[in-house]
């Protein structure tokens, strides 16, 4: 294994590759080293069962791990979600932000919005009815071919929010 000032002292003189190399053989060498101790200690617990008591230990082990596994695709299978503490019921997905809030109380819908399209139209038909302000109404609307789509998609989306 690696002496701790050493392992420092080649992080300083090595490359970034041969660095994370290094710290990767280290946790590898940790893992390793936990499972040693594991199965040592394991061994003394269960040194003097007969083979009968290890067999139900072990039946016991696989049991309660492939319940768990077997707990764990049924949710993912069906998409059950299990309640957290509060009640809620919880799942893992990704954060999102939050998005904004519709309001469809016709109380908070104002005169103003609801009027300045009927104006707006009103303004239009009354300019159109004049040869002068016939011609005006083409050059505009030839100057901004899609201006009247937009003014009825900006009509529709206010609408349907109020």
């Amino acid at each position: 294994m690696f002496q701790k000032g050493k392992v420092m002292k080649r992080f300083k003189k090595q490359s970034s590759s041969k660095a994370n190399e290094a710290v990767t053989t280290w946790i590898a060498q940790a893992i390793v080293n936990v499972q040693f101790k594991w199965s040592n200690w394991m061994y003394k617990k269960t040194s003097r069962w007969n083979k009968k008591e290890q067999s139900l230990f072990l039946y016991l082990i696989l049991l309660v791990f492939g319940g768990i596994s077997g707990l764990i695709m049924y949710r993912t299978i069906t998409g059950k979600t299990s309640k957290d503490s509060a009640g809620q019921h919880s799942f893992a997905g990704p954060m999102t932000r939050p998005g904004v809030k519709k309001i469809h109380d016709p109380g908070n819908q104002s005169q103003p919005d609801t009027t300045a399209f009927s104006r707006f139209y009103h303004y239009i038909d009354s300019v159109g009815t004049t040869p002068a302000g016939k011609k005006q109404l083409d050059s505009f609307f030839r100057a901004r071919p899609h201006f009247i789509d937009s003014v009825k998609e900006a009509e529709r989306i206010i609408r349907r929010n109020f």
